[in-house]
């Protein structure tokens, strides 16, 4: 078994996709903590629900078929700093 970690909203949806084309091959969904402030919403400096629920929905749709098998890339990640402030990751 093959997995495709996603790092982004737009990579777990590309992830998806592949792996439906190829027997073996698997995908997570997530957004990696280098790249958080993809999800905020710049007017409220909160997570925004859309990018969540689209997520959500990304996660639903692979489970229908078993492609979908982890949720990841998340987490925290201080060594990185210089992608994503530690206040934005907490």
């Amino acid at each position: 078994k093959i997995f495709d970690s996603a790092g982004s909203l737009g990579e777990s949806r590309e992830a998806l996709e592949l792996a439906r084309s190829k027997d073996g091959l698997y995908s997570t969904v997530g957004v990696h903590p280098t790249r958080c402030n993809e999800i905020m919403d710049e007017s409220s400096g909160q997570v925004s629900d859309d990018l969540i629920n689209n997520l959500i929905q990304i996660c639903q749709d692979g489970m229908t078929d078993g492609t979908v098998r982890a949720i990841g890339e998340l987490g925290l990640d201080y060594a990185r700093t210089q992608f994503c402030s530690v206040d934005v990751q907490k």
